[in-house]
């Protein structure tokens, strides 16, 4: 924001004509002390900026946009939404059927503390007595690899975890078809409240259920669609059971999917966000038209 802050003041000395709109796609996450004091701070004096400065500000989702009226004072209808986007082209739905006796549970992305990858693991306790059938594959950059190889060698459960090292993104789709069910472990806090993961939507978009927690940034994605089996908390019991009702619905997981793939379909596809940003320029092109002509009166 500092970079472009001194633009947008000469836009609003209308020495410049070019209007500035700051968009936000996360609150600060995955630090702690000193360093997220200053990412906190940073980024209080970025939406100070864009309340007096800049001409619109955009955010990732509907609970962000309510949460930053709500702390900062800022006019509800000057902020616009796109949410995070699926090109369904590349992540097609898949047709294709896992005909192993094994559940396969897919998690990718970031392997990181924060984000309840440990419960995965954990919830094989409650798993493992009722079925064997399970495998779990976790593929991302893992910052906690020291972490998760102690639980798996502490827990006995090496065959049926299977952690990878990230891939390019072309090969996601490949993964994603060859799994039964997405599962996303984000625990109920405001590092992830207001987001809208990717990963979710990628899922979605190939027709595979996903098993995930009862957060609102998952609610506001799936609403009350059939195609998640949502978790009472992000505890291992409580994942353990939703893998369990998913486990005993193997062979209906394609026809849930069908749900998912619809939700992207209709409100997630990029052209979809992309028209939603289009639309909030027009109306802060339209503002500023007003502005202008009643100061001109």
């Amino acid at each position: 924001w500092y970079l472009f802050f001194p633009f947008a003041v000469l836009g609003k000395t209308k020495i410049l004509h070019t209007k500035f709109v700051m968009d936000i796609r996360s609150e600060p996450v995955s630090t702690k002390g000193f360093q997220l004091f200053l990412n906190t701070l940073n980024y209080n004096i970025s939406i100070f900026v864009a309340k007096y400065f800049f001409d619109g500000l955009t955010v990732i989702t509907q609970y962000l946009k309510t949460k930053i009226v709500k702390k900062f004072k800022i006019d509800i209808n000057s902020i616009g939404i796109w949410n995070s986007g699926v090109d369904i082209n590349f992540f097609k739905n898949s047709q294709l059927k896992n005909n192993s006796e094994n559940l396969v549970l897919l998690y990718h992305g970031v392997l990181s503390y924060g984000r309840g990858i440990e419960n995965i693991l954990f919830s094989l306790k409650y798993v493992l007595p009722v079925t064997k059938n399970i495998k779990i594959i976790l593929i991302g950059k893992n910052d906690i690899k020291d972490t998760l190889e102690n639980i798996i060698s502490h827990e006995n459960i090496q065959e049926y975890v299977d952690i990878r090292d990230k891939v390019d993104y072309k090969d996601i789709p490949k993964i994603i078809e060859q799994c039964d069910v997405g599962i996303i472990p984000l625990p109920d806090n405001e590092w992830w409240r207001p987001s809208s993961p990717l990963k979710l939507l990628e899922y979605l978009a190939m027709g595979k259920p996903v098993i995930l927690t009862n957060i609102v940034a998952h609610r506001e994605i799936l609403g009350n669609n059939q195609c998640g089996f949502f978790t009472s908390s992000e505890n291992p019991e409580a994942i353990a059971e939703q893998i369990l009702i998913a486990y005993s619905l193997k062979d209906s997981l394609p026809k849930i999917g069908i749900q998912g793939r619809k939700i992207v379909e209709d409100k997630f596809t990029w052209e979809k966000q992309a028209n939603q940003l289009i639309k909030y320029f027009k109306i802060i092109l339209k503002k500023n038209e007003n502005i202008s002509r009643k100061s001109k009166l």
